[in-house]
């Protein structure tokens, strides 16, 4: 009897052990690339510090939307030439986007161009970007009328 409680025993450490071992092994043998990544730098520290992109805030990651007026046409406008000069005002040097023309805002962020309208409502789309990725966009409609004769 004595003998079959020490081969008890035996049994049951070596099963406790064994189970210990391969939880421990399988702890280590987990992917360790799921995909998902949260922190760029992986550190023991419980708080550790933001990888932030160019363009982007360490809160959200995500680009930042910059400052873009329109200043000509007025949005809604009805003009009665076809030729129209677009300007506004966004960040210095960003690049913008005028319809299908590309141009650069000067060093305070002035832009202007000029467009050939056709008769009846245009929609004019305007889009700026500067230089760490951060946009805007802005849509107006001007109406071409032919003038009267």
């Amino acid at each position: 009897m004595k003998n079959n409680l020490i081969v008890a025993a035996i049994v049951i450490i070596l099963i406790i052990g064994g189970v210990l071992y391969l939880g421990q092994k399988s702890k280590s043998t987990l992917p360790t690339n799921t995909g998902i990544t949260t922190n760029k730098n992986v550190s023991n520290n419980a708080n550790p510090e933001p990888t932030t992109l160019p363009g982007t805030d360490a809160i959200n990651k995500f680009p930042q939307q910059i400052t873009l007026d329109i200043t000509s046409p007025q949005n809604g406008a009805t003009v009665t030439t076809s030729a129209v000069t677009v300007a506004g005002k966004t960040v210095p040097n960003a690049d913008v986007n005028v319809n299908d023309v590309s141009l650069k805002a000067d060093a305070q962020g002035n832009f202007s161009t000029r467009l050939t309208l056709d008769e009846g409502d245009n929609m004019i789309d305007v889009v700026a970007n500067d230089a760490n990725g951060n946009n805007s966009e802005q849509e107006i409609t001007v109406t071409y009328q032919l003038p009267q004769q």
